[in-house]
């Protein structure tokens, strides 16, 4: 992690998006990667998939170009570290195989109508392992920061369509989480108990 961030490839912050979710129950998705992809699929937002490998790691991809491996390394109140390993293929570069380390800040806010939401920031260091591509990166750095923006961008957005969705139909949202196959009806519950009414 600390050799990513001393050589980084790429340097990006995307965001804030504001969620419409109470950071609490940001918090909570956020612990279950395999359920937020299961929602996306389910609700046609994003053919992302995850699967828990051991405490705090999991394998995922966007469905597509982008897959790896994510581990929750730091975790404190409005404020989550990642760190990544995995590749992107791409027709304009080599596979691009690469380490990133992810900022993520969360910060519970009031909105107009008195709801709270969570203003998300990401800030991205990407790291491209082989030096070749490394190089090739810098030199298209714009081209490389593009697409990490479009794909943390695009994470965002879903996040905040998930939370419009739970918002508006907090009973539809209950039964996505139960017709999950990887929670027990206890998991699902002590989730759910974390929606609070506005």
């Amino acid at each position: 992690m600390r050799r990513t961030q001393a050589d980084c490839t790429v340097s990006e912050v995307v965001g804030p998006a504001d969620v419409p979710l109470t950071r609490d129950f940001s918090e909570a998705l956020l612990d279950r990667p395999d359920l937020c992809a299961f929602l996306a699929r389910r609700r046609g937002l994003a053919r992302y998939s995850a699967r828990q490998l051991s405490a705090g790691t999991w394998r995922g991809g966007d469905g597509g170009d982008t897959d790896g491996v994510v581990r929750l390394v730091e975790r404190a109140p409005a404020r989550r570290v990642y760190y990544a390993e995995g590749e992107h293929r791409s027709r304009a570069l080599p596979t691009l195989r690469a380490q990133a380390v992810v900022e993520m800040y969360l910060v519970g806010r009031p909105g107009p109508d008195g709801r709270e939401f969570t203003r998300t920031t990401l800030r991205v260091c990407v790291r491209a392992e082989n030096p070749v591509v490394a190089r090739a990166a810098k030199a298209l750095s714009a081209l490389v920061r593009r697409l990490v923006r479009r794909k943390l961008s695009r994470a965002l957005e879903v996040s905040v369509l998930i939370g419009r969705y739970a918002r508006a139909d907090p009973a539809g949202f209950a039964a996505d989480v139960a017709a999950f196959p990887d929670m027990t009806r206890k998991q699902a519950a002590e989730l759910l108990a974390r929606v609070r009414a506005p």
